[in-house]
């Protein structure tokens, strides 16, 4: 007979409560993160904390001396204490692009340390490059009830295609002839499609001198490209130099803004040859004067009349340095050296930029609040993490980026991993009450 105190799961039915808990494809995502080909966040590890408190339950009633009528009683009692630890309740919509890496256990097993694009929805996610042998989202945004999000597909041995999916549904805007991929995107209100980033001028590779007579393999230039409803609608560069469209926003009365870089090349600096880039800004097709040396621009928003741009400068032998300009002037950040700002949003009169800072490969996430930095991680940790895309609502701050190589996200500074890769987008959007 069983010892006293022990649990038989053949005599008790608590015991085999435990047994199908311990068997159920809820644990299974408990205990290895996996659900649906994807790695759970651990924030919802932390809030669905079932195995544990089970096996301190079951201790506590093998140490009481209950017998198993009396443990059974006790159990009901006790399961919906099981349930209840759900932490921090999330009462918005939080939608996060990225991509992660595909798991072994894919149905496509031909390439599985490629990475696959995927939004999450409140910790669920939703693939969208399934099929492909890479893919991802770089940017999203949200119409009424209308998800979009913007990227790329790779077909085996191809191209990266210039792609969106409005609500999942695939828009592809290139051939696959050339490599491309859309970096930016924004929906106006009259229900426009804005694309921006760029394509190739041609195949992969091209043999090329430069001045200094160095004979190399380079890869062939980017053109800065921009696609209205699915269309190519306008070209910025001539494809001598790369150049790309970063990101696009339309204000109230239909101006188009858009933000990158030109000018891509390998110049002598001193001694060495180094990458030589300058940061581009367009409004309605025209390049408008923003900076006239190094530098890049990866985001544009506008604001109550103002027109916010968001990038990276060097300024004389002090290295790079995260800055923004609001309408054409130049703004200082706190703590910014070695950093870029990758993306803007507002509360109030309030200025929020998601970025990183830090120096050479130590490269950690931020963001900055009116100009003061705000760090996302303790020192220790800061080591190689980003922030992409930075939401605001109700005056809390929702991040997304990369930690080590892993896709973070971060609420009010509690940080969550989404598995292998990295997150590009985020959008915040109130709950819808039922029935409206």
């Amino acid at each position: 007979s069983p010892v006293r105190g022990s649990i038989n799961p053949k005599t008790t039915p608590t015991g085999w409560f435990f047994v199908f808990m311990a068997l159920h494809p809820r644990m299974h995502v408990i205990k290895t993160g996996k659900r649906r080909n994807f790695p759970q966040t651990t924030d919802y590890l932390n809030k669905c904390f079932i195995f544990a408190p089970a096996q301190l339950i079951l201790k506590a009633m093998k140490f009481s001396g209950l017998r198993s009528p009396t443990r059974v009683v006790a159990s009901l009692f006790l399961f919906p204490l099981l349930f209840s630890c759900t932490g921090d309740r999330e009462n918005n919509d939080v939608y996060i692009g990225g991509y992660v890496q595909r798991t072994p256990d894919d149905s496509d097993k031909r390439h599985p340390d490629d990475y696959c694009a995927v939004y999450w929805l409140n910790g669920e996610p939703h693939s969208l490059g399934d099929g492909y042998e890479s893919s991802a989202v770089n940017a999203m945004t949200l119409v009424g009830s209308d998800l979009y999000c913007a990227g790329y597909v790779r077909s085996v041995g191809g191209n990266n295609i210039a792609v969106y999916w409005k609500n999942g549904e695939e828009h592809r805007l290139t051939s696959g002839a050339y490599d491309a991929q859309v970096r930016g995107i924004c929906v106006t209100d009259l229900g426009y499609v804005l694309c921006a980033g760029e394509e190739k001028d041609g195949p992969q590779q091209k043999r090329a001198s430069t001045k200094y007579g160095t004979d190399y393999r380079m890869i062939r230039e980017d053109v800065a490209k921009l696609w209205i409803n699915d269309s190519l609608s306008y070209v910025f560069s001539d494809g001598k130099l790369a150049a790309s469209v970063s990101s696009v926003c339309v204000d109230t009365m239909g101006m188009v803004y858009m933000a990158g870089y030109d000018d891509w090349i390998f110049r002598r600096i001193a001694s060495t040859y180094e990458s030589y880039i300058e940061p581009r800004f367009w409004v309605n097709w025209e390049q408008i004067a923003l900076w006239d040396r190094r530098g890049a621009a990866n985001a544009v928003a506008w604001k109550d009349g103002s027109v916010y741009v968001g990038g990276w400068v060097v300024e004389g032998e002090s290295g790079s340095e995260a800055t923004y300009w609001q309408d054409g002037i130049r703004r200082e950040l706190e703590d910014n050296y070695g950093g870029q700002v990758k993306s803007f949003c507002f509360e109030g009169s309030d200025v929020y930029m998601a970025g990183t800072n830090g120096y050479q490969d130590v490269k950690s996430a931020v963001y900055w609040k009116n100009g003061q930095i705000v760090p996302l991680l303790e020192d220790k940790y800061r080591s190689r993490s980003s922030c992409n895309a930075i939401a605001v609502l109700d005056g809390a701050v929702y991040c997304v980026g990369s930690m080590g190589q892993s896709a973070a996200y971060w609420k009010n500074g509690k940080v969550s991993l989404l598995g292998l890769g990295a997150a590009n987008g985020i959008v915040v959007v109130r709950k819808k009450e039922e029935g409206k």
